[in-house]
């Protein structure tokens, strides 16, 4: 419970950090001001029961700069979903409990911005829960390497100043 309170902690501080930084950026571009900002981490939740795809895809996201949280069952995703925001979310199709999209209409209700990519040991896509597949924003085949997913949320999270 401890390590739960300390990741929703620094996902709130950063989600409100970003915001404060964005504001100070726009005010002084507007009034010809400059500023070096380091942008915050981004936030990304890992939804899977297989515990070397959560070890290894934490240690690599948290060494290219993201913040990180994991779940190992669907009701563990589902009760960070409905705590945090997150800027990414990486989710298994099959878990013990149940299947992952379930999780794609609550996230997009609670955060319509938030990145979705779903993988799966079973390529057929046909066979996802329908309540979900339209929320899916890049579908995987396991095995999926850390760079791939590395290359999507670098592209999908390039950050945005106006």
């Amino acid at each position: 419970m401890t390590v739960l309170v300390q990741q929703q902690t620094i996902i709130k501080k950063a989600s409100e950090n970003s915001v404060k930084k964005l504001m100070l950026h726009r005010f002084l571009k507007k009034n010809g001001g400059s500023l070096y900002i380091s942008e915050p981490k981004k936030t990304i939740l890992i939804v899977d029961d297989d515990s070397s795809i959560l070890r290894v895809f934490t240690r690599v996201l948290e060494r290219k700069g993201y913040a990180v949280a994991s779940a190992a069952t669907g009701k563990d995703g589902l009760n960070l979903v409905r705590i945090c925001r997150f800027d990414a979310a990486l989710i298994d199709v099959r878990l013990p409990d149940f299947d992952g999209t379930e999780l794609l209409p609550i996230i997009q209700e609670t955060s319509p911005e938030t990145l979705k990519i779903v993988f799966t040991g079973y390529p057929d896509i046909e066979s996802l829960n329908d309540g979900g597949k339209k929320y899916i924003d890049a579908f995987l085949i396991k095995p999926v390497s850390p760079e791939v997913i590395l290359n999507i949320l670098d592209e999908k999270l390039k950050p945005k100043i106006d």
